[in-house]
């Protein structure tokens, strides 16, 4: 793949808990997690109460955890989970809260003026271009609500940064003794194979199309030299990027993923979430659909979206289905298969809304694309919505199936 720019950036497909640590976290404290039911019903068990006061002291926002997988930086994707924490503790903690926040805005510049109080986060927020937004959006934050705790959290931290830098180590800390040290110790091997096949295929096979096929929110460009948010459209120049970091995630159901600009050239840290991953697997992950040369599909053949109405969460597609513009989009494509620049035109939306409903879509499972003539259609599964009745009798009334609703933080 050439960038527009400098040296093809290297990239590495390997196991490592330099991600799931936090993906997990988030995963365990999330009541939007919709995976491993079963395990964080115990997780949540076992953390001790110093997980529970740092979180607390935190603001008690799960998506804490996700922006902390920018606390490290720069450290070797070989370093174990004690380490990680040993890098947060002895970095300044400016520059830990910078590197959360550049995280979240993906600008470093408009990062630091927050970090050191020259403005606040809200107005960071509100001066993101509109394809920054959506692409957050898309990863369960929620941009436009400026209410929404973790600002709130954000903006104590910014307060005290060594007593945000000091509960961000001990809750991650806890979680790691109680929880993520013999979770980690199940998941390896599996996630080792899986980034070993992966990587096969990412040798061997096309860039274009990479990200659909790993499940990833964003696409290679090669021709443009650039990387590309699927919501949204916002562009990362390859040119800027010195190392693509592709890691296997049994828990990054949000698809986050973020550039540390740290160095000379950045780095973009890829987590791909598959559903044969983690303490309660489900079938049509890549370990078992033999993906090792990451086949793109052929001119004129459809590519299914085997994502979770093919088997997984029915939850996904009720989302989807429940929103009214996503609703008149699967009605339409339900008629006949179109190109999302008709669906645009049809519903008299922007090109960047209708990529971010379909992005809801394509996760539930209810999209697949087909090639005409060199143009890319789509349209609605027909065989995933027939499905949906009798999953979603066995879902609701098999036992356990779904965990009762929790607080953030913890009872009293």
């Amino acid at each position: 793949m050439a960038p527009s720019s400098g040296s093809p950036p290297r990239w590495e497909c390997r196991a490592s808990p330099r991600l799931e640590l936090f993906l997990a976290a988030w995963s365990l404290a999330s009541d939007r997690a919709q995976r491993h039911p079963e395990w964080r019903r115990q997780g949540r068990r076992a953390l001790p109460g110093t997980y529970w006061a740092a979180e607390a002291a935190l603001g008690g926002t799960p998506e804490i955890w996700l922006l902390a997988a920018a606390a490290p930086g720069a450290v070797p994707l070989d370093s174990t989970p004690i380490e990680l924490l040993g890098r947060i503790e002895h970095r300044p903690a400016g520059a830990v809260l910078t590197a959360m926040l550049t995280a979240l805005l993906g600008d470093p510049v408009l990062a630091r003026r927050v970090a050191v109080g020259g403005l606040t986060l809200p107005r960071a927020l509100a001066s993101l271009p509109r394809p920054r937004l959506l692409a957050l959006s898309s990863m369960d934050f929620e941009p436009s609500d400026l209410d929404h705790p973790l600002w709130a959290s954000l903006a104590r931290f910014a307060a005290d940064p060594e007593a945000g830098q000091r509960a961000l180590v001990a809750g991650l800390d806890a979680f790691r003794e109680a929880v993520f040290e013999p979770l980690w110790r199940s998941l390896a091997g599996a996630e080792a194979k899986l980034a070993a096949s992966v990587a096969a295929g990412i040798e061997r096979g096309d860039w274009t199309g990479l990200g659909h096929r790993l499940g990833l929110g964003v696409e290679f460009e090669p021709k443009a030299g650039a990387l590309r948010q699927v919501t949204g459209g916002a562009r990362t120049d390859m040119g800027q990027i010195g190392s693509l970091q592709f890691l296997p995630s049994s828990f990054n159901e949000p698809r986050w993923w973020f550039v540390d600009p740290e160095g000379e050239r950045g780095t973009a840290w890829l987590p791909f979430l598959d559903p044969s991953l983690g303490p309660e697997p489900q079938r049509g992950g890549a370990l078992e659909s033999e993906p090792a040369a990451i086949p793109a599909a052929r001119p004129g053949s459809a590519a299914r979206n085997l994502t979770p109405a093919a088997g997984g969460d029915v939850a996904l597609v009720f989302r989807a289905l429940g929103d009214a513009t996503r609703f008149a989009i699967a009605h339409l494509l339900a008629r006949r298969a179109m190109p999302a620049v008709e669906l645009a035109r049809q519903l008299h939306l922007s090109k960047p809304t209708v990529t971010h409903h379909l992005h809801f879509l394509r996760d539930a499972g209810l999209i697949e694309e087909q090639g005409e003539g060199g143009r890319k259609l789509l349209a609605l599964r027909r065989d995933a919505l027939e499905a949906l009745s009798s999953r979603t009798v066995r879902r609701l009334f098999e036992a356990d199936a779904v965990p009762p609703a929790r607080s953030r933080r913890r009872p009293t």
